[in-house]
């Protein structure tokens, strides 16, 4: 894997998922994607020491471009200056939606 994908806010994300794996909050789907991208995900589990099937590092594969992305949106001042009143609402409700994309059960 490449340099960012050995990132502490990777690692962050895969601990948090893997917590819930644990706790039984995400369950499992043994749901697998075709090679050689089976492979690849398999090299980021074993990296990460993650128990997730092949969808669940996809999902996290998603929720962590998400994050990248929603933190440079802001960063970057992309919403424009004026469109939310309130970005740490706006934040907090990407965040309840992304962790139910994560669990399997997504929420609007």
């Amino acid at each position: 894997p490449s340099s960012n994908a050995k990132s502490a806010s990777a690692r962050a994300l895969f601990d948090a998922v893997a917590t819930g794996v644990a706790t039984g909050d995400i369950v499992l789907t043994e749901h697998h994607v075709a090679q050689p991208m089976s492979a690849d995900l398999a090299r980021l589990r074993h990296e990460f020491g993650f128990p997730g099937d092949d969808a669940l590092v996809i999902r996290c594969t998603v929720a962590w471009g998400w994050i990248i992305g929603a933190i440079s949106l802001e960063v970057f001042g992309q919403y424009g200056a004026d469109t939310f009143s309130d970005p740490a609402a706006l934040f907090d409700e990407q965040i309840r939606v992304l962790v139910g994309l994560i669990a399997g059960s997504p929420v609007n």
